[in-house]
């Protein structure tokens, strides 16, 4: 047998050494316990409402050991995480057996179809939501969120950071270029409501993003804070349209790194509540679980630091904060939480909140999903939807794979 194969076989067989094999491949060594570790049940409860992911092959230790405790809401799983589909579903199995199963960790990923499909391969390259959102039949994209949920369960993943909600006003705009379903907000609200239906009869969670609203920014949050002046009567009339039309259906939706100087001049959206707390919840009545985009994104690592960034996103509102690239840098934040809520009653009110969000959110896992009308073959719908668009004049938009980790 091929040394080198048979090393990459035994380290890819989590279920034998996982704190071992995969730390080390992960590229993020064993943690350290602090000498003055806040309370565990501190720790369990600030861990509920993070989410994190990582760079490299494998589980980091930190994330096992997490994960065990019940102190970690969920893992964001991309293609450089796993070799191949048999490794993929042996680290999510693992991710479902650790810890009490009403704190287990949820596992997430960013499979949007076109360019954000961060699990393909293995799995099916589907179309894009501009590419759906121009052949508009509800049905179709009903069939192709159904198509990709029942891909993404097969290999153990609870929740789809899709579908994108922005209305691409901004003809300038080319972070969401391809990745929206149209420029109308009323299209767009009735996609995404198929589409979460569609992920929902395969037993997968939708998370609905970026609200309030990205389509008329001409900044990349990944590089820098975009700016929008609007106020509330323009948010009303375009960008909440979509999310208001799903918030009694989806399970999460996305907070995104966006200053609506209409409404907060100073903090982004994730940051902000006045936007999480004051739109989303108050007046939207949305009683769902929130979640940050990536508080690693420059936007917001460069001006708060990740501790910082992850207690403001609580205290705005949010419910999950999702580091989306270091393990580590989740375990330093959940601590820092505790430590924090152990002397202050309000966030730690805030974290009960969260956590308690984030647990009924886990239990919609445990019921039973409503009966799938549709036959689902992921790459004969891939085929019928680029068929179908390139029949209707509309084959113009690039849905090839971007290498980049977009959100």
């Amino acid at each position: 047998m091929n040394p080198k194969l048979d090393r990459r076989a035994l380290l890819s067989i989590g279920a034998l050494a996982p704190a071992v094999a995969f730390a080390q491949r992960s590229g993020e060594g064993p943690s350290t316990p602090s000498a003055n570790a806040p309370p565990a049940e501190l720790v369990k409860l600030a861990g509920q409402c993070v989410i994190t992911g990582w760079h490299g092959v494998g589980l980091p230790r930190q994330v096992q050991d997490l994960a065990q405790q019940g102190a970690l809401g969920g893992v964001l799983i991309a293609a450089n995480n796993f070799r191949d589909r048999a490794q993929l579903q042996r680290m999510t199995s693992l991710l479902h057996s650790w810890g009490p199963r009403d704190k287990r960790a949820m596992v997430t990923s960013d499979q949007e179809g076109g360019a954000v499909s961060h699990l393909s391969p293995p799995l099916t390259s589907m179309p894009s939501m501009t590419a759906l959102g121009n052949v508009d039949d509800e049905d179709l994209t009903h069939r192709a969120g159904a198509a990709m949920g029942e891909e993404l369960r097969s290999v153990g993943v609870d929740i789809d950071l899709a579908p994108v909600l922005d209305v691409r006003t901004n003809p300038r705009n080319s972070v969401v270029l391809g990745r929206v379903f149209s420029r109308e907000p009323p299209r767009v609200a009735r996609h995404g409501r198929a589409f979460i239906d569609g992920l929902w009869s395969a037993k997968v969670l939708a998370c609905a993003k970026h609200f309030p609203g990205h389509g008329d920014t001409s900044v990349d949050s990944h590089a820098g804070l975009p700016r929008v002046p609007h106020g509330i009567e323009r948010l009303e009339a375009v960008e909440l349209v979509p999310f208001r039309a799903v918030a009694s259906q989806v399970a999460s939706i996305m907070v995104g790194h966006i200053v609506v100087s209409g409404i907060d001049a100073t903090n982004p959206a994730t940051l902000s509540r006045a936007i999480v707390d004051g739109v989303l919840r108050q007046r939207m009545q949305y009683d769902g679980v929130a979640m940050t985009d990536d508080l690693q994104m420059a936007a917001i690592r460069r001006t708060y630091g990740h501790t910082r960034a992850v207690e403001l996103a609580i205290r705005a509102g949010c419910d999950m904060a999702m580091l989306a690239h270091n393990a580590e840098y989740a375990r330093q934040a959940i601590n820092h939480l505790a430590r924090t809520a152990e002397r202050d009653s309000a966030l730690r009110r805030r974290l009960e909140e969260s956590a308690a969000r984030v647990g009924r959110m886990r239990a919609k896992l445990d019921a039973p999903t409503p009966p799938n009308p549709f036959v689902v073959d992921a790459p004969r719908l891939a085929w019928e939807v680029d068929y179908r668009r390139s029949r209707s004049g509309t084959a113009g938009v690039n849905t090839s794979r971007d290498p980049t980790r977009q959100r």
